[in-house]
């Protein structure tokens, strides 16, 4: 009897409770009462403390879409990571291999870039893939190929699983037992059929271009080459003469202002642009073979066409073709005011008396008759003096010598000077 009146009053609680509910929830819609859910609420109803996240879901970037090369590095205080879910279908993977370095490679179709070596070259398409995704320099190329090491081992069985995490598919690809061997024997084919096909393709625009010109003229001389030197831009050709060609890239080097060197990069003399690395190598050996070679320009060979450091090198050398130039030209105003002011110099070392007519009839020879045997032998003194200050040497005793013999011969010199109408008796 007690087990029923137990049973009775758990049903009449349950229908009160039921009532109750169900007139509260009829006053809720007459109120429309709502209650927020909040992070107490929450806390209270479940007994513990929880963090609510953002349930929107976040949209995958392009960049995270598109990148099919997964890399990680393992330190050497980190564990393993456990092995994770691949990103693609197994439609999708064409081939998935890990490095030693624990860089793991994903590769598809889309993935595979026409190269030179080709099924029959090399049979791996793996390699092949591998080296179609070269990156662009040196530095980058290099960087690329350290990845792969000579100790890679061969490739392990990679399970594909579904997201419930049962293996769907397990994907073996293509074996080969040295990864860096491969790789590098690949490249190194690679680069040479490139090189072979630039080759055949200069030979071809040469071939064109020589079939397309018309009659070579030098736009130095403005004649017909002799000994012809061509050089190649672009899509035009240019043709000179060896000789004309090899004075003008020599005075570009030894170019001067003054007394001042200021060498300039040879150019070209049809465009005055500066001849490139590989024309310059194209016109040295052309000369070469003409035997019109110059000083300038073997010298700069030397430095590897580097006019910065050939500057360097050959300052004093130079410095003193410069001086020189301008002192045997005596074409602007700062070098006959040099030559002037040596020969009055030497006039005071020696004490020799010199009158306000001589200067004049100095200055006038210097003006109207610059190449004269007499101011030559000047010259040469000057430049003397001038070369033993830069190299400090003293040659004073030897210039006062050769300087006094001068002076005693200035009335032959004053002489043809009248003769000649430049200055009066």
């Amino acid at each position: 009897m007690d087990q029923e009146e137990k049973d009775e009053e758990d049903e009449k609680n349950e229908e009160s409770t039921q009532s109750i509910l169900q007139h509260m929830m009829q006053q809720n819609q007459q109120n429309s009462i709502i209650i927020p859910l909040t992070q107490s609420i929450i806390e209270a109803i479940l007994g513990g403390e929880i963090q609510l996240h953002n349930m929107v879901p976040q949209e995958e970037s392009e960049e995270e879409q598109s990148l099919r090369r997964h890399r990680y590095r393992l330190e050497d205080d980190e564990e393993p990571p456990s092995p994770k879910r691949l990103r693609f279908s197994p439609s999708e993977i064409s081939y998935f291999f890990t490095l030693s370095s624990g860089e793991e490679f994903y590769y598809t179709e889309e993935d595979s870039k026409p190269t030179l070596i080709n099924e029959w070259i090399e049979p791996n398409p793996i390699v092949r893939i591998i080296i179609g995704n070269l990156p662009i320099g040196i530095k980058n190329r290099l960087n690329y190929l350290a990845k792969f090491r000579f100790d890679e081992m061969e490739e392990q069985e990679t399970d594909i699983e579904d997201e419930q995490g049962e293996i769907v598919s397990r994907y073996k690809p293509k074996q080969f037992d040295n990864v860096c061997m491969d790789v590098f024997s690949a490249y190194m084919r690679e680069m040479k059929l490139r090189a072979a096909f630039r080759r055949l393709w200069a030979l071809w625009k040469m071939y064109r271009l020589n079939k397309a010109s018309c009659i070579d003229v030098d736009p130095i001389t403005l004649s017909e080459p002799v000994n012809k030197v061509v050089l190649y831009e672009k899509h035009k050709k240019y043709v000179f003469d060896a000789n004309s060609l090899a004075t003008w890239i020599e005075s570009k080097l030894l170019y001067q202002e003054y007394g001042f060197a200021l060498p300039m990069y040879p150019c070209n003399p049809w465009t005055n642009v500066e001849c490139t690395y590989l024309q310059m190598i194209s016109i040295y050996y052309q000369l070469k073979a003409y035997g019109e070679l110059r000083w300038g320009f073997i010298t700069l060979k030397q430095h590897d066409f580097n006019k910065k450091m050939w500057a360097t090198y050959h300052k004093s050398a130079l410095t003193m073709r410069a001086i020189k130039t301008n002192l045997w030209a005596l074409d602007n105003i700062e070098s006959r005011d040099l030559l002037e002011d040596f020969i009055l110099a030497m006039y005071d070392d020696l004490h020799v008396h010199i009158s306000t007519h001589t200067i004049t009839r100095f200055r006038l020879a210097i003006r109207h008759a610059p190449q004269s045997w007499y101011l030559d032998k000047w010259k040469a003194l000057a430049f003397q003096h001038l070369e033993g200050e830069h190299f400090g040497q003293n040659r004073r005793s030897s210039i006062l010598d050769a300087a006094s013999q001068l002076i005693r011969k200035k009335e032959i010199f004053f002489k043809e000077l009248v003769q000649a109408g430049i200055i009066q008796n």
